[in-house]
């Protein structure tokens, strides 16, 4: 996640964030806090760009025994799909539990 840039067409600026640090310290006592069913490691990175404050996220994917994650309830699961996010149906959810539990067998190959 990239915070204080901004995307206009094909261009990118640099639009900066006011009090970088506190967000910093919000967005990653929010991902460590008790909202998320497991805690999320997150590399928080500060730049200094054209004289203002951007902030980059590296948050990296969980292993899939740990999924699903979700944030307050099991319905706020979310899957990736292309370059966007859908909510999880149960089937989806469901898949994610069997897959953790089994180490996904589904993808072994046959003997």
């Amino acid at each position: 996640l990239i915070f204080g840039v901004s995307k206009k067409g094909k261009e990118y600026s640099v639009t900066g964030v006011d009090n970088p640090e506190k967000i910093v310290q919000d967005f990653l006592t929010v991902l460590r806090g008790d909202k998320f069913n497991r805690k999320i490691q997150v590399e928080a990175k500060k730049y200094f760009i054209e004289g203002k404050s951007a902030l980059a996220f590296h948050i990296p994917s969980v292993y899939p025994k740990d999924k699903p994650v979700y944030f307050n309830s099991l319905s706020n699961t979310f899957i990736r799909t292309g370059s966007g996010d859908q909510r999880a149906t149960k089937e989806e959810i469901d898949a994610l539990y069997r897959n953790s539990s089994f180490d996904k067998k589904d993808e072994e190959p046959t003997v």
